[in-house]
């Protein structure tokens, strides 16, 4: 559906085990501040639009993980959920599904 959802934290966890790409946009001393969650890539929010339209290559050198594909299930988090939706409308703006 094309509908914005929000995920608790179980459901993100259930979720983990479905094959759905993990993207972390808080920045990246909220991270060393209050953990990174399991299998999450972090992109700080002010990266992703750039992150997204990246070479492959480039974004597995620089994220150190394989670039999301614009078919693939892509889940957002952030502190408080601000970011979080703020970088879902730029994947879908980009051409990524929900």
């Amino acid at each position: 559906s094309k509908r914005e959802s929000s995920v608790s934290y179980q459901e993100l966890k259930d979720l983990k085990k479905a094959n759905v790409l993990h993207i972390d946009v808080r920045e990246r001393w909220e991270i060393e501040r209050d953990g990174k969650i399991p299998a999450s890539i972090n992109i700080p929010l002010n990266e992703l639009v750039e992150a997204l339209q990246m070479n492959p290559a480039d974004f597995k050198e620089q994220y150190n993980q394989k670039m999301p594909a614009k078919s693939d299930h892509v889940v957002f988090s952030c502190f408080a959920g601000t970011r979080s939706r703020q970088a879902l409308s730029f994947a879908a703006s980009l051409g990524f599904s929900r």
